[in-house]
Order: C-alpha cells, then structure tokens, then sequence
C-alpha cells in the first residue's frame, strides 16, 4: 500500500527511470561514458525535483536509489574498469549485445582486452588472452568467434598459442596491415580467416621451409594443427558428443628408423586422451602380405604393432612419453570408427609405400581425410610420416563423400 501512497509521484518515477536508460544510451553513441558524466546524464534524466508536498520516499524511490548507489560504485574514477551495465549499454548501440553475452567468460574477458582499445578490460589481460581477443574481436557476431571463444575456454594453453599463429593467415586471405605490422580488419567482425585458408598457409610454409620468417618453430607449428583440431572439432558440434577420435603418432620400433619416422595410427571412441577403455586401430601387414588390420593375434612382421600402438596411446594419460604425440580429429567419433573398420586389404604392403605400396601410415592418414575432409598434418612432432601422402592408394566398402 505504501507504493501507492503518491500514485502520482511513483508514475514520474517510472517514467525517469526509463529516461535515464535512455540518456545512457544516447551518451554511449557520442563517446564513452565517464564516471561524472554518467551521474549527470541519470541527474539530469530522473530530474531530481521535489514534489511540492514532500512525501516519504516510496518503496521504489529506495530501490532507484540502492540501484544509483550500486552503479557508482561500479565505476571507478580513473580506472579502465567499469560497471556491467555500461558495457552492456555500449555493446548494445554496436549491435553485439546478443552475441557477447553467449560468449564463455573467458571468451568475454579475452574479448574485452581488445575491444575500444582495452579500455573496459576486465583486469590485466595475459598474453594468450590478447591473442585470442583479437581473434574474437576480429570475427565477432559470428559463429566462427563463439568456436574460438568456448575452445578457448576449454583449452587455454593450447588455443593461446594457436590464435598468435592463426592470426598470420590473414594476409593470405587479403588482410590489410598498419605501419606497425599489426593486422587491421574493418573494425569488430572485420576479419576475413577461413579454415582453407589456414590449412594451405601452414603446408606452404613447412614445404618450402619458411617458418622461421613467421617466428615458428616446430613446436609453434604443432601448437597450430593442434588448436585446428580443437576448435574445429567444436565449430562441427562435436561438443554433442561424448567420445571423440584422435590422430596418434610415435616412433618405429626400430632403434636407429625410430629416431626421425613415425608409426601413425588413429583411436575412437575416447572420452579423453589416453583412455583406456577408447578403441586403438592398427594396420601393419596382414598374413597375405597386404595392408589391413591388425591386432594382439597378428604374428610375423607386425607381431605386437597393436599392443605398442595402445602403450602409446595410454601414455598420453599422464605425457611421461615426450615422443607421442595426437590430434583430435575434426570428425565425430563413430564416422571415424566405420571408416577404420571399413579398410580393404587389398593393397600390397610396403615398408616406404609409394610405388611398391601402401604402409600403417597410409592407412590412418586416409581414415583422418575420409571422415574428416581435412587433410590433417600427420601429429609426429620433429619425425616424419613416410607414406601418409600415399593415403589414396587406400580403399573403403563406405564411400568417401569428401570433394
């Protein structure tokens, strides 16, 4: 009863209300909005007049005021940082309000270090965050930015160290850059990368032995097939799944071959990366001499492939093997397990493939292309895949759909 004591009184003060939002809004368009501008903007809207018959402050009167108080103190005079309704406010007059708020927070916090110059960043932005930041600013209001933002959140390591690598690929796509090198697209969702793009960057660069005139290493450069894995994975909703497929790799053994080739292979069916319980699918050479499965009851040349080739899958539970290393495939899980299941053993099998053949590494690279249509650089780390080019000599009973 008491709020409607002055019905009068409390219809002005819902009506001031909505003006000083409104104010809020028209400030945010000339410029951003600072602390003694703001409380004049609110003063100035809700009016602040008396009426001519002082009555006790109504129930909404003390809320407008708890709000008024909380906002204040939200904005620091001075600081970078400021209140959630203000960045809000700004976000909405650019039109990208909808799209932020579906962002992870950690997506939000990346993004903020860059956008309007990092001036409503939320606390001291990291390196990783940065990189990433821009690479969301760069693409915001589209879905490509929420991939990059939730893989990000979900790994911040391995997406840090993509995004500083990803960013290069932009002037291959038809970026433009400032006198000091950085890339400027056209202002927020400017930016113009592409998956494609990215792929044939990369293998040009490693093919004609260009990377340290991009500042990467080989350590760099698998950080990046890495993070393509990751987030593509999520850009193709394989976050709906429960299990995933992972492209593996480690050393032949061999003693002497071991030390610069790689034995490749792929997994199904894993929840995480070295679990026990995911199915390893090996291909060595059968008992008719061709390429095709095997498996703990293969004997001659290939007697204990699969059982080494699931040591080395287990062993990236904890990484006590610095030599093994794997890839998410971009590809559900189950399209990845009827492809290896669905291998014809009817090419002969030779140690360097090529023209004598196809070998294990062959086998697993075609696996990787038909169920993902990406030609995923094989995950050996310093080491080469001999005979992975050859994965087309490889034959399923499905068919491969890619183009």
């Amino acid at each position: 009863r008491k709020l409607f004591t002055n019905p009068t009184n409390t219809i002005a003060m819902l009506r001031n209300e909505r003006a000083a939002l409104v104010a809020i809004g028209q400030q945010a368009v000339v410029a951003p909005i600072e602390r003694s501008m703001l409380i004049a903007a609110l003063d100035a809207a809700a009016g602040r007049e008396k009426p001519a018959k002082q009555e006790p402050p109504t129930l909404l009167a003390k809320k407008e005021k708890e709000k008024l108080g909380v906002m204040e103190l939200g904005l620091k005079e001075g600081e970078k940082e400021v209140g959630d309704l203000v960045v809000y406010a700004l976000l909405d007059t650019e039109g990208l309000l909808p799209w932020y708020q579906k962002l992870p927070e950690a997506g939000q916090k990346a993004f903020r270090a860059v956008w309007r110059g990092g001036k409503y960043a939320s606390g001291q932005a990291t390196e990783s965050e940065w990189e990433v930041g821009k690479i969301i600013f760069d693409h915001a209001n589209r879905d490509i930015s929420l991939a990059f933002a939730k893989a990000y959140a979900e790994h911040p390591e391995e997406m840090g160290e993509f995004a500083g690598v990803a960013r290069q690929t932009y002037v291959v796509s038809g970026g433009e850059y400032a006198s000091n090198g950085e890339l400027m697209p056209a202002g927020p969702g400017g930016g113009n990368f592409t998956w494609g793009e990215m792929f044939g960057w990369l293998d040009s660069i490693d093919e004609e032995n260009k990377m340290s005139d991009y500042n990467l290493d080989d350590t760099k450069y698998q950080a990046a097939l890495n993070g393509i894995g990751i987030v593509m994975a999520i850009a193709n909703n394989s976050d709906k799944q429960t299990k995933f497929s992972y492209y593996v790799s480690r050393p032949l053994q061999m003693d002497f071959a071991g030390k610069f080739a790689s034995h490749n292979f792929v997994v199904t069916d894993a929840e995480y990366l070295g679990d026990p319980n995911a199915l390893v699918h090996s291909f060595g050479v059968t008992a008719n001499g061709k390429l095709g499965r095997v498996d703990e009851n293969s004997t001659g040349f290939s007697e204990g492939t699969h059982q080494d080739d699931i040591d080395a899958w287990k062993s990236l539970l904890t990484g006590t093997d610095p030599k093994i290393h794997a890839l998410q495939i971009p590809a559900l899980s189950d399209s990845v397990r009827h492809y290896a299941f669905s291998v014809i053993a009817d090419q002969d099998y030779a140690t360097s493939a090529g023209a004598f053949g196809a070998n294990s590494n062959s086998a697993a690279h075609a696996i990787v292309y038909a169920a993902s249509c990406q030609h995923l650089a094989p995950p050996d780390g310093e080491r080469t895949s001999p005979g992975y080019k050859d994965y087309d000599e490889i034959n399923f009973v499905i068919p491969v759909e890619c183009k």
